[in-house]
């Protein structure tokens, strides 16, 4: 009995005295866990401080299976909510310990802490919302649930917006529940920063509400519209139809049947939502059509070779290109004898030809990439493409010929207005942004470069002279749809036909138009794009109503009156 106590003895001391260290640390490994602390994700608002997204306090359940006891099951879900299909899915396929539900409300936290069941506990977690649903939507962008932007501006400034998580190290019992006593270590978050974007929430309402009445009247397979700030390259709408809600982003899109849709395999559901996810006035590529004749006619005229009051003698309504014979849409009938001004005005394709063939290739080329058709897009939004101006060697006088009318040369609708925008403003490329400030604490943390020229593309007398033209188009020519009493308005309509794979396909359309007002001082632009439209596809009946409604709106919240007077 004196040997065995020696021993324990012997072993007592070694464990409680000379290994105590190792012992001490090896409990408190099991003793202690960290927690993390989520940092608030920061708020996006329009430029006037609207709210468009921000985040709300929730909770998070945890399940123990070694301690939770299954009789209580059915009293859980009813608490929760949740079916028993997908409780029983979870207790069976999950590890010993997982997250059963996320964001739930505090009365239903507040009920479960009465209740104390074992084996289930309760950690802080937060909750995105999107206050006006679908408004904005593929600008704005959404989170998965663990608050992580995946696309739209919540994807773009992610890093930004998110923050970076505390942590805490604390005392848990037995199946990992934090203790309310004993020492704790924490690191305080620090939350995430406040982004306004150029957006106005007003303008990116009547915007969308207008394409949607646009989508309806015309049958077509969607509408884009984006709507800008001349002078600084602020967006302050940029819409899309069909869109979606971005507190339901997994939802049956709306252009999709309930039949298909439910037809559907997860997989093919996952590509359906990413593409509907997408900004189209970003990624997606077209022909732009009779709009890029207005980037001819201002080369022309910086070049020398054609004025405003050059008389043209169409007499075929086509013209003979190599091979090719290249008609004008007003074929077989054809305009006459007509001034550069009234071809404009007539959107005449056998004119824009021959000043594309004075222009000539090589100084064709060079104006389109001078014009910015080749430079980076530094807008903060994800998934822009940036289709380049094909070489030199590439445009033959085939190329040259249609290029000169917006055929076989394809553009973003963002590259578009920038290069346009330009042009009516006094020559001076300006980038486009759709980030206004970033704060911190209220501080500004990055205040983006709004308004700042990248070059002077022509001269303020070209700049002047096409914006007098644009004007004759609204007033006398293919534009008159866009007029607004009181208010001078300029526009170009634009009609093509759809590229599809290599192919154009003549059954489907595209039909736009692009304005600006008031001309004296061009303050707004609205560029707006309908895609395969039913019954015409004509800028000038489909796309030029749909701008005058927005450019009406876009002016009002700016405070631009009509003049009766003039």
């Amino acid at each position: 009995m004196s040997l065995l106590f020696f021993y324990i003895s012997i072993n007592y001391y070694k464990i409680q005295i000379l290994q105590k260290k190792f012992y001490t640390e090896k409990a408190l490994a099991n003793q202690m866990k960290t927690f993390e602390i989520p940092a608030k994700r920061g708020n996006i608002f329009d430029r006037n401080g609207e709210k468009l997204a921000y985040s709300i306090s929730r909770y998070r359940v945890y399940l123990d299976k070694k301690s939770f006891n299954i009789e209580n099951k059915n009293e859980l879900i009813n608490i929760l909510g949740v079916s028993e299909e997908k409780f029983d899915y979870l207790y069976e396929n999950k590890n010993n310990t997982y997250t059963l539900m996320r964001n739930i409300e505090q009365d239903i936290h507040d009920q479960l802490l009465i209740e104390d069941y074992d084996g289930i506990w309760m950690e802080d977690d937060s909750m995105r919302v999107y206050p006006n649903d679908d408004l904005a939507s593929r600008v704005i962008g959404h989170t998965n649930v663990d608050l992580d932007g995946i696309v739209g501006i919540e994807y773009s400034m992610n890093d930004i917006l998110k923050g970076t998580n505390g942590m805490v190290k604390a005392k848990t019992d037995a199946i990992g529940r934090r203790l309310p006593y004993g020492n704790e270590e924490i690191i305080n978050p620090i939350n995430g920063s406040d982004v306004y974007l150029t957006i106005d929430e007003v303008i990116q309402h009547f915007t969308e509400k207008s394409i949607g009445k646009g989508l309806e009247n015309t049958g077509a397979k969607n509408v884009y519209a984006i709507v800008t700030d001349v002078k600084t390259g602020e967006i302050l709408a940029m819409a899309s139809t069909p869109t979606y809600n971005l507190n339901e982003p997994r939802e049956k899109p709306e252009n999709v049947s309930k039949e298909e849709y439910e037809k559907l395999s997860n997989e093919k559901k996952v590509e359906l939502w990413n593409e509907n996810w997408k900004n189209p006035i970003v990624s997606n590529i077209f022909e732009p059509g009779s709009t890029f004749k207005i980037v001819t006619a201002a080369i022309g005229l910086e070049e020398n070779v054609v004025s405003p009051t050059t008389v043209f003698n169409e007499e075929t309504g086509y013209i003979n290109v190599y091979d090719r014979k290249i008609k004008c849409w007003y074929y077989p009938n054809h305009h006459g004898r007509e001034t550069f001004v009234e071809a404009m005005e007539n959107s005449c394709n056998p004119v824009f030809v021959q000043v594309g063939q004075n222009i000539g290739r090589d100084n064709f080329h060079d104006g389109l990439v001078k014009f910015g058709l080749n430079d980076e897009l530094a807008i903060q939004l994800p998934g822009v493409v940036e289709y380049k101006v094909r070489e030199k060697s590439e445009i033959g006088p085939v190329e040259l010929a249609t290029m000169s009318y917006g055929h076989g040369i394809s553009v973003t609708p963002i590259q578009l207005i920038r290069t346009l925008n330009a042009i009516i403003n006094n020559g001076n490329l300006v980038e486009p942004s759709i980030i206004k400030k970033v704060v911190k604490d209220n501080d500004i943390l990055i205040n983006e470069n709004i308004g700042i020229k990248k070059r002077k593309i022509i001269s303020d007398e070209t700049s002047k002279n096409i914006k007098l033209m644009l004007e004759s188009v609204v007033n006398n020519g293919s534009g008159k749809a866009a007029n607004i009493s009181g208010i001078r308005v300029g526009g170009k309509t634009g009609t093509t036909i759809e590229l599809e794979n290599g192919v154009y396909n003549e059954e489907k359309g595209i039909a736009s138009f692009y304005g600006f007002a008031p001309v004296e001082d061009p303050e707004i632009s609205v560029l707006v794009i309908v895609n395969e439209p039913k019954d015409s596809i004509y800028g000038s009946v489909v796309a030029a109503p749909i701008f005058k409604e927005i450019m009406e709106s876009a002016l009002r919240q700016v405070g631009v009156k009509p003049n009766f007077k003039e």
